[in-house]
Parts: structure tokens; sequence; C-alpha cells
């Protein structure tokens, strides 16, 4: 199967003619966001006839598996280890791993707390580390850093791209009909 090629670009001889197309590339954007304006209106109008829908089965479903749950506690002893095979269930209980809980008002509590503990609590204290890249742009600015220090360190500075733009100046497009 041949592959595809992708449309030439229009080319431009004049700075009107790339003003012009720049306004035609914008009137496009008006129409895309448009387009995912609708989109999203109908994903919204959908979402909202289907909701009663799905509630309903929801809350039933939560409701049954409430009642088999407490069913099953009531019968536990009737278990074969932590769980039994039904006809067209599984029922049963699973270890979950143990999960450290604040015992403080919030997270920021029980750090301050192990953080006034001193070495005491240091091992359960993380240490996050991240890459000063600002740091490193600044020390390369100020040529404090070399091309072969900077490949040292494992990094290079990339300071030759360019990445183009166009942007509207005003509210020069219209919205589409």
């Amino acid at each position: 199967m041949p592959k595809s090629t992708k449309p030439e670009a229009p080319k431009f001889l004049s700075w009107d003619d790339a003003d012009g197309a720049g306004l035609e590339a914008l009137k496009c954007q008006a129409e895309i966001d448009k387009a995912k304006a609708a989109l999203n209106a109908a994903v919204a109008a959908a979402k909202e006839k289907h909701k009663q829908a799905i509630q309903e089965p929801t809350l039933q479903k939560g409701l049954i598996l409430e009642g088999v749950e407490k069913f099953v506690s009531a019968h536990r002893g009737e278990l074969v280890g932590r769980s039994r095979t039904l006809t067209h269930i599984v029922v049963g209980y699973r270890k979950r791993p143990p999960a450290v809980v604040k015992l403080l008002d919030t997270w920021d509590d029980v750090l301050a707390r192990l953080q006034g503990l001193g070495t005491k609590a240091k091992a359960f204290l993380a240490t996050k580390q991240d890459v000063d890249k600002n740091a490193i742009r600044k020390a390369w600015a100020e040529n404090k850093l070399s091309t072969d220090q900077l490949s040292e360190l494992g990094v290079a500075i990339d300071d030759q791209s360019e990445d183009f733009f166009c942007e509207a100046i005003a509210q020069t497009v219209a919205e589409p009909g």
C-alpha cells in the first residue's frame, strides 16, 4: 500500500500574503474552537441523559453487595480460609498491605512532629532532590560552566532552538457562521 504524502504547505511571496494566510489560520482555529465547544456540550448532554440509567443500578448494586457482605460476615466461620466459591461469585476477605495513617490533623502536622524529634525520626523523613536546571542555565550564562563541564554533569544547553508562533494581534476573527 503506497504511503500517503502530506499536502505541501502554501508558499507566500510577501508579508501581506503571510498576514492574510495567518488570518485564515485564525479563522480555522475559531472553527476548531466552536466544534470543540459543540462536542463538549454534546458530551455533557449525553452524560446527563444517561445519568439516571447509570445511577439507579449503581445504587442497587451497592445495596446488594452490602447485603452480601453482611451475610458473609455473619457466616465467616463457613469460609474456606478467607473465601468461599459459590455458583456465580467468590466471596471473602483479602488482606491489605499495612498502611500508615495519620493520627494528627494533617500530614504537615506529622512532618512537623517528625522534624521536631530530630535524629530519632530522621530515618522516617524523605529528602526529595531534583536537578536545578535554573542554576545550571545561570552558571552557563555567566560562563561558570563550559561545554565540557556541562557534559561532565550529564547535561547540555540547547540555546539554538526556536519555535514558530502565529498569534492573533486583536479580535480580528469573527465567529464562524
